[in-house]
């Protein structure tokens, strides 16, 4: 897994037309919350590694078989009062680990 900085090159092929996925799905909250906490993650972290098998399945790898997601980071502070206090940080993603822990994937979302 690897922090992708800002302005890093665009693949290959980047300009080509994509079909993306989209799924939909209710889950128990009590489900969810043990899920998160038996992978030593966050509610985030779980998100990105489903997604990052989803686009594993549909074939959506880099050359050496990772995943590109995007994982929200709040930024709001004591006071804050902006609406949207949120960042992304852009992360690779091995996406068969991510089946079984996911602290690497919650450290990497810590780093900006």
């Amino acid at each position: 897994m690897l922090y992708l900085p800002p302005g890093r090159p665009r693949p290959a092929g980047a300009d080509e037309p994509i079909t993306v996925s989209m799924a939909t799905m209710l889950v128990d909250a009590d489900v969810w919350e043990a899920r998160v906490h038996s992978l030593c993650g966050s509610g985030n972290a779980l998100l990105a590694a489903l997604a990052a098998r989803q686009a594993q399945r549909r074939g959506r790898l880099t050359a050496d078989g990772l995943v590109a997601v995007q994982i929200p980071v709040n930024e709001r502070t004591a006071g804050d009062t902006r609406a949207n206090a949120v960042s992304n940080v852009g992360v690779l993603v091995a996406p068969v680990p991510v089946t079984k822990d996911l602290r690497e994937l919650r450290a990497a979302s810590n780093t900006r």
